[in-house]
């Protein structure tokens, strides 16, 4: 057969299924909390998720996508493990696919000649009959739906009332075991799963019955270290009233090793014994006052630092023992679904809103950036303005003082004139005129080297004239 066949996904199709089944399993809502619980434990039985080796399924979808097309790669009987968690998520579509295949003749699934012609007829039926789904999905499920009618058709009796015997859905990591074992016996023995997966399978096992023991090793030094602390601190371990006899240091380290690593774990147990030491060397009483005042509050600082680390080692036995059993968790998971699912609901909406508001925000304090890069330069502008004023306004300033010492040398010359002149020089000009004769006589005495009057008959200097301040303009004009 092509590969079309003897692949269980068709290239580019794992990643679309994956995605498919983190959706799922983050909802809840197409699978059952036992098919939930079984895939966790499969899951913690593998490469830990950093951050999530408690429960992988909450790790961050694309973190949880990576996980598994991981494990699918290097461990390819995970494929059919996948391949049946995506066939509960399409029930309508493997009801249809089952229906088909049970009004096949059994000896098809009992010959280990598969017919391809055969089953690419089967697959064109049902894309005719099923149109709301993709031909690639139709053929995966065929191929599930394929193995499972093999199987059963496969097996006898006493064989199949042992299998019924089984648990189908495990729930620990023995009864996983349990369960893998039993689906490769009932697998056909030409069945391609036997050449490629099971070997690679027992060589990944392998590999990870090496690194467990690498990790036993390091687990081991963790326990020096807590065995270490429990003897040689017995004294402050007592003080801080930590029940640091009965430790057991093996569960310990396991436990501080899950929840933080080997280095981390390695790297606060050596924290914790400086910490020790800084401590023995500073209880003692100090020589005087003002070193005993600094001593009390180092030794403070470091009580309030032993007492949160010691506390986080107590909790860690109280943590598991809190956690509850996969089935009792189940059942409490599906009586808080509901709630569960609106409190999500609504933490999603929240973090929808709380999204826009930074965009809005964000938007408001780009406009305000630009804003205020405007205003800086019309700051710059106005500097620059007011820098080029204050040249204007020192040059204006340089001007005045030049005008102010010619006006003053001017009116010295003319008073320096004025007070050189005869003394029989006339007057000053009267604020008013009151008369033509007044007039006539001020023109005479002023402008006598000027103007010649020449009166006839006619001329009357006494005439009452009302503007005679006009008489004495025109004449001074005529000067």
């Amino acid at each position: 057969m092509t590969s079309r066949y003897e692949e269980l996904f068709l290239p580019g199709q794992r990643e679309e299924i994956v995605k498919k089944i983190v959706g799922a399993l983050k909802s809840g809502r197409q699978l059952s909390n036992k098919t939930i619980n079984r895939f966790r434990n499969i899951l913690k039985d593998g490469k830990p998720i950093p951050g999530f080796n408690k429960d992988p399924i909450r790790a961050l979808p694309h973190m949880l996508e990576q996980n598994i097309l991981e494990r699918m790669e290097n461990v390819p009987l995970f494929e059919y493990i996948v391949a049946e968690l995506w066939a509960e998520t399409e029930s309508e579509l493997r009801d249809a696919v089952s229906e088909q295949l049970d009004g096949i003749d059994s000896q098809v699934f009992l010959s280990d000649d598969e017919d391809e012609d055969f089953w690419n007829a089967q697959v064109k039926l049902l894309t005719d009959k099923q149109e709301e789904y993709e031909e690639d999905d139709i053929l995966l499920m065929t191929k599930v739906c394929y193995a499972h009618a093999k199987s059963e058709a496969g097996v006898n009796p006493d064989e199949e009332a042992t299998a019924q015997a089984q648990p189908r859905e495990p729930s620990s990591v023995e009864e996983t075991l349990d369960f893998v074992l039993e689906s490769l016996r009932k697998l056909p023995v030409a069945f391609p799963l036997w050449r490629e997966s099971v070997p690679q399978f027992m060589e990944s096992l392998n590999n990870i019955i090496d690194e467990k023991n690498r990790e036993l090793l390091q687990i081991k030094e963790i326990m020096e270290n807590l065995d270490r602390i429990q003897s040689e601190f017995s004294a402050e371990l007592l003080f801080f009233r930590h029940g640091a006899e009965e430790w057991d240091t093996l569960t310990l380290a396991t436990l501080l090793t899950d929840a933080n690593g080997i280095d981390e774990s390695a790297r606060t147990l050596m924290e914790l014994e400086s910490a020790f030491q800084t401590y023995r060397t500073i209880t003692g009483r100090a020589d005087t006052l003002v070193e005993e005042r600094e001593r009390r509050e180092k030794r403070h600082e470091l009580e309030v630092t032993i007492e949160g680390m010691l506390s986080e080692i107590d909790e860690l036995p109280q943590t598991i023992a809190a956690e509850p059993d996969s089935d009792s968790a189940g059942h409490a998971q599906s009586e808080a679904d509901p709630q569960l699912r609106e409190e999500l609901d609504a933490l999603k909406r929240e973090h929808e809103a709380l999204l826009d508001s930074n965009h809005a925000l964000k938007q408001e304090a780009e406009a305000l950036d630009e804003a205020n890069r405007a205003l800086q330069g019309e700051v710059a502008g106005l500097n620059a303005d007011k820098q080029a004023l204050a040249g204007e306004v020192a040059e204006l300033r340089s001007q005045l003082q030049i005008s102010e010492r010619q006006e003053l040398y001017w009116r010295n010359v003319y008073e320096a004139e004025m007070s050189s002149k005869d003394s029989s020089a006339p007057g000053p000009i009267p604020s008013e005129i009151q008369s033509v004769r007044q007039a006539v006589a001020l023109a005479r005495t002023r402008y006598d080297d000027k103007l010649a009057f020449r009166l006839n008959k006619k001329s009357d200097p006494d005439y009452d004239y009302t503007r005679p301040k006009e008489v004495w303009d025109a004449l001074e004009w005529l000067a």
